[in-house]
């Protein structure tokens, strides 16, 4: 059961990435969703969303742990993150080493068991590039 309902988020997951690399930035707002966004962005962490799907959101920060599919990143404010992606297609993943600043956009899902939905974890600076 687990399993297809991390299918399923998957799909949707890749559903929202896809439209939203296709929806231009006007740049403005309808809401008071702005100053959130802005408070989530300071801390790393930006969300993205298109209506009627699950929302996904981007957090930016410097892995200092993981292993075997899985990362913990501290963000700006110093917060602590871990995602589990042992389900993600490899192309998506880029590999990394503690101290390198990593892009994770995921769906949140509020049922511990289930955990995040990881979409991609992307390189955002390498640490040491030597090590590579």
């Amino acid at each position: 059961m687990k399993r297809v309902a991390l299918l399923i988020l998957s799909t949707l997951a890749t559903a929202v990435t896809m439209l939203t690399s296709c929806t231009p930035d006007t740049g403005k707002s309808h809401d008071d969703s702005s100053q959130a966004g802005s408070e989530a962005q300071q801390a790393g962490k930006q969300e993205v969303t298109t209506p009627g799907t699950p929302k996904a959101d981007t957090l930016t920060g410097v892995a200092i742990g993981g292993a075997h599919s899985s990362i913990e990143l501290q963000d700006a404010r110093g917060g602590e993150h871990e995602f589990s992606y042992p389900d993600i297609d490899p192309s998506k993943v880029d590999t990394w080493v503690e101290g390198d600043t990593m892009v994770v956009t995921y769906i949140h899902n509020s049922d511990p068991e289930v955990g995040d939905s990881v979409l991609s974890l992307r390189q955002s600076n390498r640490a040491k590039a030597d090590e590579y």
